[in-house]
């Protein structure tokens, strides 16, 4: 059991390393990451949403298992805030105040949550683990977005201080993630079901996210120099307390709080306590956000995960 969720995290890391070793060829310039930060965020990352949705749900398990994907839409909910209030104590930066909020409160649910929710629980906890991953991509594509964009606007005004309009704030939740996760939604309720080469296109195309995703942190962190994963600033060091303390002491609190069954609560509370969302990094690019900040921030809480994912499993296999 230990040993399939530390492979899903190798496998993180053997990608991550690929992408570095690719930047350190020379063949991954900024041209490069620019063009892969755009291709993921407006083109293989909806086609991944959307499938998610027609592949994992029917219109009857989603209106049946709302209980689940509210608990999940709670805790991430109540972790948001408190990267607020840490960011007030923490005194975090004002241009890394997105940044830190996506890394402290939003986590890698797809390419270790899923993996290391079977390896731990066995198929029948995939369907929780796709509810949170619901709540987590809606909360990431809206709320993650705007505040790493707002992250970028203060950069390139000095920290001055920055207000987004309502309008500019629709712009920025509309983007095409957003509406993915919108139209997989409405498709699914409406029991669309998507002719075979167009399910086959969408499938082939998304596929290719989150190894794109993860190549572009190597390509990241080879930019910044690898050295810089040893920099523990306050930023990354509350990081890691809201990734593997806050976030999984919230969802018990939520489960537990709702009457969620010891089952569904274990699975739920995983999916919370695991690495940074690779996302972060590739919205801090395209916004011109810190995207050395993020890659950093997902680095370490991905080579962390080696010791808090057995921990949690040995945890909830003799407790």
């Amino acid at each position: 059991m230990i040993f399939e969720a530390v492979q899903a995290v190798l496998m993180v890391v053997v990608i991550i390393a690929i992408g570095y070793f690719v930047a350190r060829k020379g063949w991954a310039g900024k041209t490069v990451t620019d063009f892969i930060s755009n291709l993921i965020v407006n083109v293989t990352l909806p086609c991944t949403a959307v499938m998610a949705f027609l592949t994992s749900f029917t219109a009857e398990t989603l209106a049946d298992s709302w209980v689940y994907i509210l608990a999940s839409f709670a805790a991430i909910g109540i972790t948001w805030l408190a990267a607020k209030l840490v960011i007030q104590i923490a005194k975090i930066e004002k241009e890394r105040r997105g940044v830190f909020t996506a890394l402290f409160s939003f986590s890698n649910s797809v390419f270790i949550g899923l993996p290391v929710a079977t390896a731990i629980f066995g198929e029948e906890a995939l369907v929780f683990a796709l509810f949170y991953y619901v709540a987590n991509t809606t909360f990431m594509n809206s709320l993650g977005f705007i505040e790493i964009a707002r992250d970028g606007m203060e950069l390139s005004c000095g920290g001055k201080g920055v207000r987004f309009s309502a309008k500019e704030i629709l712009k920025k939740i509309f983007k095409p993630p957003m509406l993915a996760v919108i139209a997989g939604f409405v498709l699914v309720m409406l029991n669309v079901r998507l002719p075979a080469f167009l399910s086959s296109a969408l499938t082939y195309v998304g596929n290719v996210t989150s190894p794109l995703a993860l190549m572009f942190v190597g390509m990241i962190l080879q930019r910044t120099g690898l050295s810089c994963i040893k920099k523990f600033d306050r930023g990354i060091s509350w990081a890691l307390v809201g990734r593997y303390a806050v976030s999984p002491l919230v969802m018990l609190g939520v489960t537990a709080c709702m009457g969620l069954a010891a089952f569904p609560s274990e699975v739920l509370t995983i999916q919370m306590s695991l690495p940074a969302m690779v996302t972060t990094t590739i919205f801090a690019e395209i916004s011109g956000a810190d995207t050395e900040f993020a890659a950093r921030g997902v680095a370490v809480t991905t080579l962390l995960s080696f010791l808090t994912i057995p921990i949690y499993i040995l945890l909830f296999t003799y407790l």
